[in-house]
C-alpha cells in the first residue's frame, strides 16, 4: 500500500505482503473492510486505521466475497475428494465479521457461482443445490427457510433493493427442448402458477441475467459457443427482456 502525493512512500501501517501465494483480494461493497489471502492465511482489516480485525487459516481460498453490510465474509477453496474416494471436506466457509466464528461451512464443488447471493438488507441469503435454489433468513444457515424446486437450475438471480424479493432462475434446455428464464416473487415458488414470468429460448450456453434496478425487469443475455451459421467467431448473442408483470419481448 503506497501513500499518495506528495511523496509516494510505502505505508508503514501496512506492511507489503510479499509472499508469491498472494492470489486473491477483495474489499467490501462501502470500502470500509479490506481481505485478502497469501497462501496461508486470509486477513482482513479495517481500511481506516489498517487494523487486523481477523485471522483465517485457510492456505487454498481463491475465492473471497462480503455480504453487501459486511456481516458474513465467504471463502471457496478448490474441493478435494480423499484417495479412498470418499467425500472431501466443506470448502465454502461463511465467517461472522463481528466474532470471527464460522457460522457455516457447505461442500460447493463447481467454482462457478459458487458464492451464496444475498438481498441487499441481508433479510435473506440464496445458494443454488443440486435441482433447487436454497434460501436462507437473516444469515441463519443451519436453517432452510424456503426451495424453489426446478429440474436442472443451473443459475439465479436476486433482485436488487428490498422487499418483495424476486428471483430470476434460468433452466439450460437439453433434448430439444428450449432453455427458459423464469421469475418469483420470494416466497411464492409453490404451484404451476407461482411464477410471475416465463420467457423460452433456443441457443443457449450460458446466459447472463441483469434485473433493473426497480425489480420489475430483467435482461437475460443468452450466448452459444459456437455459431452454427458461420457467422461469428464468437459464437450468437440473443438479448431477451422478461418483466415481472409477463410480459416478454426479444431485443
Amino acid at each position: 500500500m503506497v501513500n499518495g502525493p506528495p511523496h509516494f512512500t510505502e505505508s508503514t501501517v501496512l506492511p507489503r505482503e510479499s509472499g508469491r501465494n498472494c492470489k486473491v483480494y477483495t474489499f467490501s461493497k462501502d470500502g470500509t473492510l479490506f481481505a485478502w489471502s497469501n497462501g496461508e492465511k486470509v486477513n482482513i482489516i479495517n481500511v481506516a486505521n489498517k487494523g487486523l480485525l481477523h485471522s483465517f487459516d485457510l492456505p487454498k481460498a481463491v475465492c473471497l466475497e462480503f455480504s453487501p453490510n459486511n456481516t458474513v465474509l465467504a471463502t471457496w477453496q478448490p474441493y478435494t475428494t480423499s484417495k479412498d474416494g470418499t467425500a472431501g471436506t466443506p470448502n465454502l466457509q461463511l465467517y461472522d465479521m463481528k466474532t470471527g466464528a464460522c457460522l457455516k461451512s457447505f461442500i460447493q464443488k463447481k467454482m462457478q457461482n459458487w458464492c451464496p447471493s444475498w438481498s441487499d438488507d441481508e433479510i435473506i441469503c440464496a445458494r443454488n443445490v443440486n435441482n433447487e435454489v436454497h434460501f436462507f433468513e437473516n444469515n441463519n444457515f443451519n436453517t432452510i427457510a424456503n426451495k424453489l424446486h426446478l429440474q436442472k437450475v443451473n443459475d439465479f438471480n436476486l433482485s436488487p433493493g428490498t422487499q418483495p424479493y424476486k428471483v430470476a432462475v434460468y433452466v439450460p434446455g437439453s433434448k430439444g427442448a428450449p432453455s427458459f428464464v423464469r421469475l418469483y416473487q420470494y416466497p411464492n415458488f409453490a404451484g404451476p402458477q407461482a411464477a410471475l414470468a416465463n420467457k423460452s429460448f433456443f441457443k443457449a450456453d450460458k446466459v447472463t441475467m441483469l434485473w433493473n434496478k426497480k425489480a420489475t425487469a430483467v435482461l437475460v443475455i443468452a450466448s452459444t459457443e459456437v455459431d452454427k451459421t458461420g457467422a461469428s467467431y464468437y459464437g450468437e448473442q440473443t438479448l431477451h427482456y422478461i418483466a415481472t408483470n409477463g410480459e416478454s419481448a426479444v431485443v
